[in-house]
């Protein structure tokens, strides 16, 4: 099995809340970014984090709850290693068999100091869910050895972590709502109206200290229902290096064009 064993801190570390000034680095490091996830590839931070999602109903008071009884449904993880490398892994389908849960997923792993994506896809017959928590301080996860895809490997190109400084700049279309605290991270929330669908909102929550995506929320029907997808079980440690290791059953081939 491909455990998700982790080296994780005991507590949660608080992190101060910084200026925009503050945030400014010397150096600007990639960001590796999925349709719902941008985290920068930033040495010496590393953690996990499980992804779940569900509907929210806002309340006359503001405050958000469920929409149903029903839990949050697990939607994937995402590591990242002391060297910078990100693994962010996204379910795609799941079907249900005699054997088991026939699950898909997308994996994308980046690598800084290769400057290199990886986007895997894969397939997977599990005696249930995929995504098991166990408990939150150990083995949370696994994918079998036994997943056949494929993946392609290319050049990295796209945005650097001096985005998350950018974020603060004021601009039409987007309200920073200010600082709030999500699963014990200090973060600033974001609120775009300019998008493609009349009456619809897109809230992001990011965090400057992890230079992390903490949460993407899409309005349903505003200010009503939210979809939102968000980390949860954010732990800071360092993961073991095998879990970068790509499946032998899975078949990658590298891009050589620009």
């Amino acid at each position: 099995m491909r455990f998700l064993a982790l080296a994780i801190m005991s507590t949660i570390a608080v992190l101060p809340l910084r200026s925009p000034a503050q945030i400014q680095s010397k150096e600007e490091y990639p960001v590796c970014q999925t349709g719902h996830a941008f985290v920068g590839e930033v040495p010496n931070l590393p953690f996990t984090a499980r992804v779940e999602e569900g509907l929210r109903r806002i309340g006359p008071d503001g405050k958000t709850v469920r929409v149903d009884d029903k839990p949050d449904s697990p939607a994937g993880l995402i590591v990242r290693d002391g060297n910078g490398r990100v693994i962010i892994a996204s379910r795609i389908t799941t079907t249900h068999a005699a054997e088991g849960d026939v699950s898909e997923w997308s994996e994308t792993i980046c690598d800084p100091a290769r400057g290199t994506v990886t986007d895997l896809t894969y397939r997977v017959t599990e005696p249930s869910s995929g995504l098991r928590a166990t408990s939150a301080d150990g083995a949370d996860a696994y994918i079998a050895d036994g997943a056949e895809g494929t993946g392609l490997t290319r050049v990295q190109k796209g945005h650097s972590t001096r985005t998350f400084v950018c974020w603060h700049n004021v601009v039409e279309g987007r309200d920073n709502l200010g600082p709030e605290i999500l699963d014990g991270i200090p973060a600033y929330r974001y609120r775009l109206t300019r998008t493609r669908r009349e009456h619809s909102i897109h809230d992001v929550v990011l965090s400057d200290q992890l230079f992390l995506q903490l949460a993407d929320t899409t309005w349903k029907r505003y200010p009503e229902v939210e979809d939102e997808i968000h980390l949860i079980g954010i732990h800071l440690g360092e993961p073991l290096p095998a879990l970068f290791e790509i499946a032998p059953a899975v078949r990658a081939h590298v891009m050589t064009s620009p």
